[in-house]
């Protein structure tokens, strides 16, 4: 199911007269009518979870809001349904409010156990290893970021999420390839982008599609399932196309790409959640495909280098949100195709690897690594780099700090090695198995690891329709999501946990820490 809200207060009627055939008692009057947010009816089938009618409100606590969801923590009122003690319209930690919305972080430290707090002893609160209270109101133990000897923890990175390199057990986790068994999923594709979602916990997919064909369908994975969601209004079918997701304006954004009869795209979309939209900006790109792109958080823009119009391009453009802007620079890396990019932020880099190279009037597999800084490409000098490539894929893995590539091919030779980049040197890494050796696929980063999916391999089925995540992995149990148990051990049980953000669970999704 796909959610389209439509905000407003028209009605909007279909046709002219009467659609009912034959005889009818409502005197040849039109009927039939168009739901919409705000009518008092809950449309389930445009992904209403409440409608309240003129009662819908944004200020209203425990109110069913303007955009017909349900009240929860962050939507910046209060609710009493829910218990919270603050909602400051976020759900991250560390502010004025806990992630959570159950407890006032402006109180702790005033000695007096206010709601949410596990402890206050006021100026006795302390960070230190072992101390009774944090300086968050909270009792010593796993994901208070002390680690803590007497409690047996081997890391604590702060929170209770696993698979981010310190398990919600406090246990160190390793990375390691795991293949995901789904009970839907995208047919095959080469030429396939994907985004993730941070607000929404979902990892989007657009676009794609073997030899001669291509789709037009809008998928999204929740760490377990694929779930096709395409909205009627899309972008045309595509391939070879880029997508980021800015977390600044919460919106996956689309460009380019090849459509129909090799059509070269120029087009800048913006996906919400519930529908795509097409911006329209001044000045763009140009039409191009198999070109690069990733979101630079630091910066708030999407940047976007090189690609084919037929020609091989260098060019560097970055999107806002509003407008696209060239940054012309003195050095940059050699007109290409087929490169990959992603950005570190641990270093606030953006990292590009790659490609197949026109210099001098030949085309080469390159394997030169360059950073963009805003200002700025520098070719690194890496002591070891994999191979040319072209069609490989980059990811930043926060758990390591490392860039992460995966896969490509050079001259018809396929890989499905996995390299590791520290901003000094590429590193293989040792870990198996590994997906099979393919080229041309999505890989993007999500909360459940780096996510594999579809491309092209050199064997049969030629089109792979298999998932596959990188993620760090101990001993310790998972949160089940769904089973009303805590799974892992952390106290925090289905969608509060927050292993479980995006995940189904019995009435829909794990967002901001309830099932929605």
């Amino acid at each position: 199911m796909y959610r389209i809200v439509f905000l407003g207060a028209a009605l909007v009627s279909f046709g002219c007269g009467d659609d009912d055939s034959g005889t009818n008692l409502n005197n040849n009057e039109n009927t039939n009518t168009v739901g919409y947010c705000g009518d008092g009816n809950v449309d389930v089938d445009l992904g209403e979870a409440c409608d309240d009618g003129e009662a819908n409100s944004d200020t209203a606590p425990d109110a069913c809001r303007l955009d017909c969801n349900e009240a929860g923590c962050g939507d910046g009122v209060i609710d009493d349904q829910h218990g919270e003690v603050c909602d400051d319209g976020n759900t991250v930690d560390g502010d004025t409010c806990r992630g959570d919305c159950l407890q006032d972080l402006t109180l702790c430290g005033n000695g007096t156990l206010d709601p949410g707090e596990a402890c206050d002893d006021g100026t006795g609160n302390s960070d230190a290893p072992n101390d009774a209270c944090r300086t968050t109101c909270r009792a010593q133990g796993c994901g208070d970021g002390v680690l803590d000897d007497q409690h047996d923890e081997v890391c604590d990175d702060g929170n209770l999420a696993s698979h981010d390199g310190c398990s919600s057990g406090c246990t160190v986790e390793v990375p390691a390839w795991v293949e995901v068994t789904t009970s839907a999923a995208p047919d095959g594709r080469e030429g396939v982008a994907m985004a993730y979602d941070v607000r929404r916990g979902r990892l989007v997919l657009f676009g794609g599609g073997p030899e001669g064909a291509y789709f037009g369908e809008t998928w999204e994975f929740d760490g377990q399932d694929w779930y096709d969601v395409s909205p009627e209004t899309s972008p045309v079918p595509r391939k070879f196309h880029t997508m980021g997701y800015d977390e600044n304006r919460g919106v996956v954004v689309l460009y380019g790409g090849m459509s129909h009869s090799s059509e070269y795209r120029d087009d800048t979309w913006e996906y919400d959640g519930d529908t795509w939209v097409e911006t329209s900006p001044v000045v763009s790109p140009g039409a191009r495909n198999q070109h690069a792109m990733t979101y630079d958080s630091a910066r708030g823009v999407m940047v976007l280098f090189g690609g084919l119009d037929p020609s091989y391009l260098d060019d560097t453009w970055e999107y806002n949100g509003d407008v696209w802007l060239e940054r012309p620079t003195s050095t940059a890396p050699a007109p290409r195709r087929s490169a990959s990019v992603t950005y570190d932020a641990s270093r606030n880099r953006t990292v590009l690897f790659g490609g197949v190279v026109w210099e001098n009037d030949i085309w080469h597999y390159s394997n030169d690594t360059w950073e963009w800084d805003g200002s700025t490409w520098v070719e690194a000098t890496p002591t070891a780099s994999p191979t040319g490539l072209e069609g490989h894929t980059l990811a930043y893995d926060p758990s390591q700090g490392r860039v992460v590539l995966f896969g490509g091919e050079v001259t018809s030779f396929y890989s499905n090695d996995t390299w590791l980049y520290d901003g000094v040197t590429w590193a293989l890494s040792p870990y198996n198995p590994s997906p099979v050796a393919r080229t041309r696929h999505g890989f993007a980063h999500a909360q459940s690891g780096l996510v594999v999916y579809g491309g092209y391999m050199n064997d049969y089925p030629f089109y792979p329709e298999d998932t596959w995540v990188y993620r760090p992995l101990s001993a310790w149990p998972d949160e089940v999501c769904d089973s009303g148990v805590d799974d892992d051990q952390d106290s925090l049980v289905d969608c509060a946990d927050p292993d479980c953000n995006g995940r189904a669970c019995d009435s829909g999704f794990c967002v901001a820490g309830f099932c929605q």
